[in-house]
C-alpha cells in the first residue's frame, strides 16, 4: 500500500514530468541529427526535417564511408585516444598517489606548483615553438604528450586516494610489500570509481580534441575526426550558396549534399563515444563525488 502523502505524490509526478522533459530536451539534438542524416538534402536545407526523416535515403552515409580521409582521421583519432588515455591514466594515478602521502617531503610545494599550471600557461606561440623544438610538430604525438598531466584530474585522484583507509597500506607494509606493490595490488583494485571517472573524462577529451590539432598538425596524414568535421562544415557553407543558385542544382545535390553529409558524420562520430559510458556508469557518480570532496 502506498503510504506517501498527497504533497509527496504531487512532487513525485512533477519530478518525473520534469526529468522526462529534461531527458527529451537532451535527446532531441541527437535524434534530429539522425533524422537529417537520412533525409533529402533540399528538405533539410529548407528546414522541413525535425523528428522523422523526409525523402529517406542513405546516400550521405555511402558517400561518407567511401572517403579515405574519414578512415585516416578515424584511425588517427583511435590511436590518440588509446595511447593518450593509457599514458594519462598511468601518469596521473602514479603522481596523485605519491602526492596523497602526507609524509612526502615538499608535498605542499609540489602540489602548488602543479596547481599553478592550471592558472598560468606558456601560451600558444611558446607551445607551438616547443613542439617544433621537440621534433613532434605535425605528428600525432603532439596531440598526446603535451596533455599527459591534467592537473584537475590529478587533484580528483589525489583526494580519492586520501579517503582510502591507511590501515590497508599499513597491513601490507607489515607483510613486506613495497609502495609499488601496494599501489598495484591494493590501491588500484579499490579505486575503480575514480579510474572510471578518469577514463571517461580522458576518452571524451581526446576524442573531441580540436585546438591542439589545429595548432600542431597540418598534414592530412595526421588529421583527426574534429578536423575532418571542420572540413565538412566548411564545405556545407559552399553547399548552402549553391542551393540558392537554382539553375545549377543537380538531382544528386537535392538528395545528398554537404549538410546531410555533415549530419551523417556527426552521427557516426558520436556513436563510439556514447557507447563508452555504459561500461563506466556504475562507478562514475561515486568517483566524481568522492574525488571532488576533500575531508
Amino acid at each position: 500500500m502506498d503510504k506517501r502523502t498527497v504533497p509527496e505524490k504531487i512532487f513525485m509526478v512533477f519530478n518525473i514530468a520534469f526529468l522526462t522533459l529534461l531527458c527529451a530536451t537532451m535527446l532531441y539534438p541527437l535524434w534530429n541529427t539522425l533524422a537529417k542524416s537520412f533525409s533529402r538534402n533540399d528538405l533539410v536545407m529548407g528546414g522541413h526535417v525535425f523528428l522523422w526523416p523526409k525523402g529517406f535515403n542513405i546516400k550521405s552515409y555511402e558517400a561518407l564511408l567511401n572517403e579515405s580521409l574519414l578512415w585516416t582521421s578515424f584511425r588517427n583519432t583511435v590511436f590518440v585516444v588509446v595511447i593518450g588515455t593509457l599514458l594519462r591514466i598511468v601518469v596521473i594515478l602514479m603522481a596523485s598517489y605519491g602526492l596523497s602521502k602526507r609524509d612526502l617531503m615538499g608535498r605542499k610545494i609540489i602540489t602548488n606548483l602543479f596547481i599553478f599550471t592550471m592558472y598560468f600557461s606558456g601560451g600558444m606561440i611558446p607551445g607551438f615553438l616547443l613542439m617544433r623544438y621537440l621534433g613532434i610538430y605535425d605528428t600525432l604525438w603532439a596531440l598526446i604528450l603535451p596533455g599527459t598531466v591534467i592537473v584537475f584530474y590529478m587533484i580528483l585522484a589525489k583526494n580519492y586516494f586520501e579517503q582510502i583507509d591507511p590501515a590497508l597500506e599499513e597491513s601490507a607494509m607489515m607483510d613486506g610489500a613495497s609502495y609499488f606493490t601496494i599501489f598495484a595490488r591494493i590501491i588500484l583494485p579499490v579505486s575503480k570509481a575514480i579510474i572510471s571517472v578518469l577514463f571517461i573524462f580522458t576518452i571524451v577529451g581526446l576524442w573531441n580534441i580540436f585546438m591542439p590539432a589545429v595548432l600542431y598538425t597540418i598534414s592530412p596524414r595526421v588529421s583527426v575526426l574534429q578536423l575532418y568535421i571542420r572540413q565538412i562544415v566548411l564545405e556545407g557553407m559552399d553547399d548552402k550558396y549553391n542551393m540558392n543558385v537554382t539553375e545549377f542544382i543537380s538531382e544528386d545535390m537535392l538528395i545528398m549534399g554537404a549538410h546531410t553529409k555533415r549530419m551523417a558524420l556527426l552521427a557516426v562520430t558520436s556513436i563510439p563515444i556514447i557507447l563508452v559510458y555504459p561500461f563506466f556508469q556504475k562507478h562514475f557518480a561515486k568517483g566524481v563525488m568522492v574525488g571532488s570532496v576533500k575531508g
